[in-house]
């Protein structure tokens, strides 16, 4: 009996194993297909074979652009139509077009929702200058702190340097 039960359990686990290979290998494909994923092929000498691997790409503030964009699509699609209310591509590039013609010192962003037009002119501003997001819903604030810190430009104590840490999310 307990023989049984164990030959059960290291089936179900093989089993299970096997779906969780087979949804590795479909994340993995579908994040190269997006960008988020390189592959990288090595030569190895010993056995005179290519080896192909893939790893993710470095989170920085163009991967935080692209997932949040996807985020939109994704809850248009979800919603019937209802867009993410964030600048979206096109107009966020107008407006790193005018932080780089008018280098702003100082710029002050009401209303932050996930942080994307912060990080979208945060990261044009000259070095020394100051993008402040302000947001007065705390699961929002949250959302937009994180996404700024993950895109590398959060200022998070006034004495930091403001040349690398860019941007401060106001609560």
């Amino acid at each position: 009996e307990t023989a049984a039960v164990f030959a059960a359990l290291l089936a179900f686990e093989f089993y299970d194993e096997n779906k969780r290979r087979d949804f590795r290998k479909l994340v993995t494909r579908k994040q190269v297909e997006i960008g988020d994923r390189e592959v990288i092929k090595t030569f190895d000498q010993n056995s005179g074979k290519v080896r192909k691997y893939s790893k993710l790409k470095p989170v920085d503030d163009d991967w935080i652009l692209r997932r949040i964009d996807r985020w939109g699509i994704v809850e248009t699609a979800t919603t019937g139509g209802n867009p993410l209310p964030t600048v979206g591509p096109a107009k966020g590039k107008i407006l790193e077009e005018l932080v780089v013609q008018y280098e702003p010192k100082l710029i002050v962003d009401i209303g932050s929702f996930v942080g994307y037009a912060a990080i979208r002119m945060g990261r044009r501003q000259p070095p020394g200058s100051l993008t402040i997001t302000v947001e007065k819903d705390f699961r929002w604030w949250v959302s937009s702190s994180r996404f700024v810190w993950q895109a590398k430009l959060w200022q998070q104590y006034p004495w930091e340097p403001a040349s690398d840490n860019r941007v401060k999310c106001i609560l």
